[in-house]
């Protein structure tokens, strides 16, 4: 009988190094998404009840999304870091959804010639920050914000012509521009 077990308890333990590899990835991914998904709600639920008319906060896709979902929250909006390096894959116009935004600071590993069109739909914007990566010079091209006070990049690799900032100057005299290029 004790062989018999050791049978048993041996295929237990060689079907564990077999399966597991398979099964211990999506287990830690929902435990890792649940995790997340608190940490929203908890996050939402500070807007909701915070006593202030302005908020200030990282969103990522999934909280952005449910702070523009309710229009008292969104209202209060002034100032949102993206940090979520994919979030431009996700819709990027709830930012219009968020009426009283003043400053965008744009966290992406990305080129963000997407998001432009949006930038220039959101009237209450008056700076604008893209740091980590920023825009071509297509992007550069598309950006005409009249309203726009102050416009900051910060790129490791240069994305754009001297020329083309140089249009862009022209085309938003208003605007103060702090561009930090690579050396």
């Amino acid at each position: 009988m004790k062989g018999k077990w050791f049978i048993v308890i041996g295929m237990v333990i060689a079907t564990g190094f077999l399966v597991g590899p398979f099964l211990i990835p999506p287990a830690l991914d929902m435990l890792l998404e649940n995790s997340h998904r608190n940490a929203v709600d908890q996050s939402f639920q500070k807007f909701k009840t915070a006593n202030t008319d302005h908020i200030y906060s990282a969103f990522d896709s999934m909280l952005i999304n449910k702070v523009a979902s309710e229009l008292a929250v969104a209202e209060r909006v002034r100032v949102s870091t993206i940090t979520d390096s994919d979030f431009l894959a996700s819709d990027f116009s709830v930012l219009e959804d968020l009426p009283n935004l003043e400053e965008l600071v744009i966290y992406s590993g990305r080129n963000c010639d997407a998001v432009v069109p949006i930038i220039n739909r959101l009237q209450s914007l008056t700076r604008i920050t893209f740091a980590d990566c920023g825009l071509s010079d297509a992007g550069f091209h598309e950006l005409n914000h009249p309203g726009l006070k102050s416009f900051g990049m910060s790129a490791y690799t240069q994305y754009w012509s001297d020329d083309t900032m140089n249009r862009l100057k022209e085309r938003m005299p208003e605007c103060s521009f702090d561009i930090l290029k690579p050396d």
